[in-house]
């Protein structure tokens, strides 16, 4: 009977690229099928009449499994609605002017700009190993170039502007909502920022001494970040950061060793023992800021993840931490047979360990054990009862580009994400907007995305690589096939701990997307029409 559902499921990945089939318990498997988006049970006796009966529509063969009148309704109603369609989706989206040049005109209209960051120096004393903008030859690298305290302060009205715009069409419980997720933030990035100090204190003045209080907003709560590789710290700069609260993200890869094998200067020398010097300046003049302020960010190879040394060296600073994967630049994924290899055989460790772990925490700790299913947050929105006909998904495989992220450059050129090459600008904060580079981008973007491989992919909806890291010099590139297989299997883990909670901690699901409405625990995309619903 195995070898029956293996040939049956053999069968449907050939016929049906969208759907995929996950065992569930001993006599049911759970189905998915991506092209209505749809997650329902199959009892394992149905799959050999379900082949039989789709083979028989779809291949003219003689049905060899006998199936009643019932059954067979069953199925021709779930096909009305674009259940069991064979083949690829007919189009991922409609990359058309008028469409994109609608979805555009929404975007800026309605959706909340979460993080805004000025790239206040294209200088940098370091060359990380691993920094995109050291690698990166042409476009967005390390130059001389500064921000001048003009392009600032332009950068900082266009970002009041846009801050208030949406703030001030809600009603006045949302204004508050939003206040305590989302208070104004001045995100000052790099290169490294302390190599523009002057431009750094004065945009953050200019920044301050706007007329926030006519629309409501307590200047106390005005927020501001800066990033920093930790070289250029005295007391004149920290004690600045102190009066302006500024919670500071300072670069830090673990123990020297770890640290100095990627993060080293101009000359090729290690960074460990000045970078590690001044963050203790930091602690010594005033521990309370840096214990609440102060958050290290640690990059580490995602092929060996942080080593025990370096996590209890970062466990000892006495400040937050944060690890961060590093990214590479030629790819999406290092080494992915290796990869899927390790999550295939690993998977029920995984999951086993997973569950033992919010079990545990699920009477202790609620939001920190719904924490841990995160990953299972876009479940919330397949659907399990009436699925909806669809061939054509018409949706972004990424956020709102250049709306809900921006970053403006040294030069005051506007770009999607501080994560971009920096090779496609949409405009500039002394010229505007340009909303016919925008539909260029997005254009470009989605007939990217809406290639052979997307249309057939089964976990397209739930696609792990944004626009951001596609940009490639001018244009944007797809990741290769067996990048792809590696997220479908990381998707099939999700698929198989989903069936895992819902049959041992169902209430757990529940809560689960109730928590990822909570601004509290999950900061999503912002789209005024929702979020002022409530």
């Amino acid at each position: 009977m195995e070898k029956c559902y293996e040939k049956c499921i053999e069968y449907f990945a050939k016929k049906f690229p969208m759907i995929r089939f996950f065992d569930y318990d001993e006599k049911r498997f759970m189905v998915y099928d991506a092209k209505p988006n749809l997650l329902f049970l199959l009892d394992k006796e149905e799959l050999l009449k379900l082949k039989s009966c789709l083979a028989a529509k779809y291949d003219n063969q003689t049905p060899a499994s006998e199936f009643s009148e019932e059954f067979k309704r069953r199925v021709e109603a779930l096909s009305a609605r674009g259940v069991f369609e064979s083949g690829p989706l007919a189009s991922v989206c409609d990359y058309s002017y008028d469409t994109v040049r609608k979805k555009i005109d929404y975007n800026w209209e309605n959706i909340f700009m979460r993080k805004f960051v000025v790239e206040i120096t294209e200088r940098c004393n370091f060359r990380c190993k691993y920094c995109f903008n050291t690698l990166e030859p042409v476009f967005r690298h390390h130059t001389t170039k500064q921000m001048s305290i003009e392009t600032a302060k332009k950068s900082v009205d266009f970002y009041k502007q846009m801050y208030i715009h949406f703030y001030n069409r809600l009603s006045a419980n949302n204004k508050k909502r939003l206040l305590e997720n989302f208070p104004p933030c001045y995100g000052i990035y790099g290169g490294e920022p302390t190599m523009n100090w002057n431009v750094v204190v004065e945009s953050v003045d200019y920044y301050k001494s706007l007329d926030w209080e006519s629309d409501g907003i307590d200047k106390k709560i005005l927020e501001v970040t800066i990033n920093t590789n930790l070289s250029n710290i005295n007391d004149e700069i920290i004690s600045f950061l102190i009066e302006h609260n500024v919670l500071l993200f300072a670069s830090l890869d673990g123990i020297k060793a770890e640290h100095d094998a990627n993060r080293v200067d101009a000359n090729g020398k290690g960074t460990f023992d000045l970078a590690y010097n001044n963050l203790l300046k930091i602690k010594n003049f005033d521990e309370d800021y840096f214990r609440s302020k102060v958050c290290v960010l640690a990059v580490v190879d995602s092929e060996t993840g942080i080593t025990d040394e370096s996590k209890a060296f970062l466990e000892g600073l006495g400040c937050q931490f944060n690890v961060i994967d590093k990214g590479y630049k030629d790819c999406f994924v290092k080494n992915p047979e290796t990869k899927i290899d390790k999550v295939l055989k690993n998977s029920d460790e995984w999951i086993g360990n997973l569950m033992g772990e919010i079990k545990e925490l699920k009477d202790k700790d609620r939001a920190e054990c719904l924490d841990k299913l995160s990953d299972l947050y876009f479940f919330e929105n397949i659907i399990t009862d009436a699925p909806l006909k669809k061939n054509k998904t018409n949706f972004f495989i990424s956020c709102p580009m250049g709306v809900d992220n921006i970053m403006i450059g040294a030069d005051g050129n506007l770009h999607i994400c501080h994560k971009t090459d920096g090779s496609m600008p949409y405009g500039n904060v002394h010229t505007g907007i340009d909303i016919e580079k925008m539909v260029d981008i997005y254009q470009r973007y989605m007939e990217a995305t809406d290639n052979e491989e997307c249309r057939s992919c089964w976990m397209v909806r739930n696609c792990g690589i944004c626009a951001a890291l596609r940009m490639k010099g001018n244009s944007f590139v797809n990741p290769t096939r067996k990048e792809c297989d590696y997220y479908r299997s990381l998707n099939e883990l999700y698929f198989k701990l989903y069936a895992r909670v819902q049959k041992e901690e169902p209430e757990l699901l529940i809560e689960l997307f109730k928590h990822k409405k909570d601004l509290r625990y999950y900061k999503t995309i912002v789209d005024f029409n929702e979020f002022n619903k409530i």
